[in-house]
This record gives structure tokens, sequence and C-alpha cells, in this order.
């Protein structure tokens, strides 16, 4: 079995399946004859994370030629092509977008295909597939937010959208709410959730029984949005 071995100062053996990758950190008067015999011990659960990790980059998104991203709970296609200008349009089934071919890459001289296996040409897409999110964000979720919190009557002072790297909202005690432009990828009853649930921190700034009584008074369902955000967090995210 190939594995990557990273040696240290550690007192203690510990083993990882990195992007279908196995690394195996160890003390460094380890002998290989034992780690050998560990992954062999091992190999059925090695096997299994190999295959679990397989599996959920499927369903990640995944910025590439035929590559695939998250929009309103449901993974689309990307159709990428070569362009004179940036542009993403959405027509329901499918992400058509419009790459703009930098200079030293003349668009008859390269393919598609050949074009997003260059890494700035793929944080080219990544940034244009962001701008249209963030886009869609404010367009959808200020208004949203607005109309639920004349339904709550909680109201908060500011509304804005930003990039979380771990959360999908948050409120301070200046009454000040923030959303997770990625949100945009969950499903609208799961996003209504997470609105309600930053609304609710307006009058409990914790998550004591009276503010998850009072979530669950505006979002009944809130427990099913909080299980699919769990499940879903790690494919609504970024995969260069």
């Amino acid at each position: 079995m190939e594995y990557q071995l990273v040696k240290s100062r550690r007192t203690s053996i510990s083993l990882q399946v990195i992007a279908g990758r196995v690394v195996v950190r160890a003390p460094l008067k380890i002998k290989e004859q034992y780690i050998e015999k560990l992954l062999e011990n091992k190999s059925a659960w090695i096997e299994e994370k190999i295959n679990q990790q397989i599996l959920a980059q499927k369903h990640q998104n995944q910025l590439r030629v035929n590559g695939q991203m998250w929009f309103d709970g449901n993974l689309y296609p990307l159709n990428v092509t070569n362009a004179i200008k940036h542009d993403v349009y959405f027509d329901g089934d499918c992400f058509q977008v419009s790459l703009k071919v930098n200079k030293i890459y003349p668009p008859e001289s390269m393919s598609t295909a050949a074009l997003i296996t260059d890494a700035p040409m793929r944080q080219r897409l990544k940034k244009l597939l962001e701008r249209w999110l963030k886009c869609q964000a404010q367009q959808y979720l200020i208004p949203r937010t607005e109309n639920l919190a004349k339904q709550t009557l909680l109201i908060p002072k500011n509304i804005t959208i930003r990039q979380y790297k771990a959360r999908w909202g948050s409120c301070n005690s200046l009454g000040n709410v923030q959303f997770n432009y990625l949100l945009m990828m969950a499903p609208k009853w799961v996003v209504d959730y997470v609105i309600v649930h930053e609304l609710c921190h307006l009058k409990h700034l914790n998550h004591s029984p009276k503010f998850w009584s009072l979530v669950a008074q505006y979002s009944p369902n809130y427990l099913l949005a909080k299980q699919w955000l769990k499940k879903h967090q790690h494919k609504l995210q970024w995969t260069l």
C-alpha cells in the first residue's frame, strides 16, 4: 500500500486519509515494518475512508470542464467555454460559463479542457462564480431577511452578505446580522432556517432553551434544516 510517511518528535502513530491518500504520522524511531503491519491490519478501514472520500468528491463543487456546482440545494453541471468576456448564465438545468481567455492563451490555440487545467484559470473561474453567487445572495437574502423580520417582529439594524469559512451567519449585540453568500447553494427552506436562527439571536444572543423555542416557533422544521447543513456543509465548498 502506498503511503506518505511524516516523522516527527511525536510519541504516538496516527493514520489519516486525505484526498484519497494515506498519510502516516509517526515517531522518529518507528520501524517501517511496524507501519506496514499496521496498514495491513487497518486496510479495511483505510479502504472504507478512501471510498467515502471518492463518493463525497462526486457530490462537491468541481471547478473544471464537465464540472459541477451546487445551487438551491441541487448540483448543476458547469458548461465552460472560451470567450472574449466573462459571463455566467443559469438556465435552470445548467450553468453556462463564458471564461475570458488570457492573452497568452489564444482561444484558437487552446481548448477549454486544456485551459481549465491551468491553476490561474481555475482561480479565475472560481472568482467569476463567486461573484455571481454573491450577486444572487444580495438579491435574495436581504429581501428575504426583511420579509421574515416583518413576520417575526425581529428587526435587525443592518443586513450584510459576506464570506465565512466555518459559519452560515452571525448576529452581534448591535443588532447586525450577516450571512454567508454560500447559502445560495442550499435549498430555500434551509436558507429560511438560517435567517430565522440569526433573527432569533436579536432577542436571545445565546443558544438557550428559550432561543431554540423561538426558532421552532418560526421554523418548525429547523431540526431537519440543521441535519441538511450538517450532512452537506463539506460539499458546499470550493474544490480546485
